[in-house]
């Protein structure tokens, strides 16, 4: 590299992060819940499988929509989810978890003594078996709380309407359709099966609704209770005011491993010809995160390779400008 470009490389990382502040740009923004490049970038590379990528992000979209869902029904139920819940599932998780690895983990599990949860947690994070980071679980955790305390709420709604008879008649039609079947079952066997299953028959043809009401009480209600929570996902799904950022979904990968000062990454996706002057919802290109985040090498390999120094973004600011303004 030419001496009179490197002097510029330093000076343009020495001064410019005092001088422009950066937005966070986004994929996806439901409501007022945002998930950022930075966050679906890791999520995407937590899903472990030979899925492709288009795969990996409707996943990492539709769960994080989920999220969003689940928010919002607990925050209109008013509902709470307290650090004593968000401790007993960790708690939970970790005697799942090291149930079956006593000759790996002869400490076995934790059970007996109340460790803090975030000794649990890391606890957990440390077994090869997991793969998972301590962010991730901890927000896995949180999210199982949030959808126990929404079940927890739709199973009482359930319950409710069970022992008022408010939902009799889709019980007797399925009694009715569940005996129909049955014998419908045995009609068609050969004589020897009738035989043998007489008795059977003959109890299914004697069973009354209110029978199969209390036989199947917990079943039903579960049932019932289901059937509430989907509707109100997806009622509550229909609300949403879901904005996708396109450009961030996948096509500003040299943005990003600018960001996270991954130079390696950075060369791979030169030599494939990604354009290093691709701009993000801002209006930044990588040379402003290289400087930013005072990435001397990066921005260097970046200007070699076509970035342009008098890029604007939104703003009007360049990272030439950014170093001008002392």
């Amino acid at each position: 590299m030419k001496k009179g470009l490197t002097i510029f490389v330093i000076l343009l990382i020495i001064f410019t992060a005092s001088y422009f502040v950066i937005a966070e740009d986004y994929v996806l923004k439901v409501n007022d819940y945002v998930l950022t490049v930075e966050e679906y970038d890791n999520r995407v590379e937590n899903i472990k499988g030979d899925s492709s990528k288009s795969k990996k992000r409707d996943t990492v979209f539709s769960n994080f929509i989920e999220e969003v869902i689940l928010r919002e029904l607990i925050k209109e139920k008013e509902l709470e989810v307290t650090e004593e819940d968000i401790y007993q599932l960790v708690k939970k998780a970790e005697s799942f978890i090291t149930s079956g690895m006593n000759d790996t983990y002869p400490l076995g599990h934790f059970n007996d003594i109340d460790h803090p949860k975030e000794e649990i947690i890391e606890r957990i994070v440390s077994f090869d078996e997991t793969n998972v980071t301590y962010q991730e679980f901890e927000r896995n955790i949180e999210m199982r709380a949030i959808r126990e305390k929404v079940y927890e709420y739709y199973e009482k709604k359930a319950k409710k309407q069970f022992e008022n008879g408010d939902i009799d008649e889709t019980l007797r039609n399925k009694y009715e359709e569940i005996k129909e079947t049955q014998i419908q079952k045995y009609e068609n066997m050969d004589e020897e099966q009738k035989e043998e299953y007489s008795d059977n028959i003959q109890e299914i043809k004697d069973t009354t609704f209110e029978d199969f009401k209390e036989y199947n009480k917990k079943e039903l209600i579960i049932d019932q209770r289901d059937k509430l929570f989907n509707e109100a996902m997806n009622k509550k799904g229909e609300e949403l005011d879901i904005q996708v950022n396109k450009e961030n979904s996948g096509q500003k990968a040299i943005i990003n491993a600018t960001k996270n000062n991954e130079i390696n990454k950075v060369k791979s996706l030169l030599k494939e010809g990604i354009d290093p002057n691709t701009k993000n919802i801002d209006g930044n290109t990588a040379l402003f995160y290289a400087a930013n985040n005072n990435s001397q090498k990066i921005a260097e390999l970046l200007i070699e390779n076509g970035a342009d120094v008098d890029a604007e973004n939104n703003k009007g600011v360049t990272p030439l400008n950014g170093c001008k303004v002392q």
